[in-house]
């Protein structure tokens, strides 16, 4: 069967491996978090997560989101600003629509999947503060 309606797109929730060391985790860390990194704090297991990463593509540092929207509202404003351009589908994510918004960049909105609609000149960026 396959479920379309879930996070686990890889099909990696129920893997062995990986529930040993979610265990192993628990052991070490307990069984919460007690908050995002935002209400408290960047932990240990955070940053023991970042040197990994950082490991495994082979740069010197890597930086964790907990959360798609955490990482669309702080990525996209600090590649794109004022006197950039974004072109942006019109059923984006919610997360995506106010990471381009925090970014002050124009916006262009285009019909979804309109690639060709993208790439037009003769479309008028959204409205300022536009209800998507």
């Amino acid at each position: 069967m396959l479920a379309f309606c879930s996070n686990d797109y890889l099909g990696l929730a129920s893997h062995p491996a990986l529930a040993q060391a979610a265990c192993e985790a628990t052991q070490r860390f307990g069984v919460g978090s007690g908050g995002s990194p935002l209400v408290s704090g960047h932990s240990a297991a955070n940053d023991a997560l970042e040197h990994e990463l950082a490991a495994f593509v082979q740069l010197p540092r890597a930086l964790y989101f907990y959360a798609g929207y955490a990482t669309n509202t702080g990525i996209i404003p600090a590649l794109v600003g004022d006197g950039d351009a974004l072109f942006s589908d019109a059923l984006n994510h919610a997360c995506l629509i106010d990471g381009a918004r925090l970014s002050r960049a124009t916006i262009q909105r285009y019909a979804h999947a309109d690639l060709a609609g993208a790439g037009s000149s003769t479309l008028p960026p959204a409205p300022h503060g536009a209800s998507w």
